[in-house]
């Protein structure tokens, strides 16, 4: 917690909501807005602080693909892990995109068709989904 505390985040409404009702303990926390509102880099900023403060601990960010989380929430969290001088480019696995941060702590990138194929599914997951995607499934089935 004392990294935490030590960071200078210069954070959006939406990180500042999504912290309170992490706090509060709710199982289910929804984003809605536009592109570039500020969802995904804040959640991401939330996510880094959680994963600072509680060691051996698990969250998966999960999309439709891999390449689309590579596209952008990946680009967002190297962005701010970077920003706030604490990426390490030994502690990132790019064979099975995975971040091992020092207290144990580890972020993994999947795609949906991954997730569903894991045992073990504990922890955080962060599910990366667009409307217009599911839509766009739905009305071509």
């Amino acid at each position: 917690m004392q990294i935490v505390n030590q960071l200078k985040i210069k954070a959006t409404p939406v990180f500042y909501a999504n912290k309170k009702a992490y706090e509060q303990g709710y199982p289910v926390i929804c984003n809605e807005g536009g592109s570039r509102s500020s969802k995904s880099y804040s959640i991401v900023q939330l996510l880094i602080t959680i994963a600072l403060s509680k060691p051996k601990t698990r969250i998966s960010l999960v999309s439709h693909s891999l390449p689309h989380v590579k596209r952008g929430i990946y680009r967002d969290f190297k962005s701010i892990m970077e920003q706030w001088s604490i990426w390490d480019e030994n502690d990132f696995k790019y064979t099975d995109f995975i971040y091992t941060f020092k207290n144990g702590y580890t972020l993994s990138y999947l795609d949906l068709k991954t997730l569903t194929k894991q045992k073990d599914q504990q922890g955080i997951f962060y599910l990366l989904t667009r409307l217009t995607l599911s839509a766009k499934r739905y009305m071509t089935s």
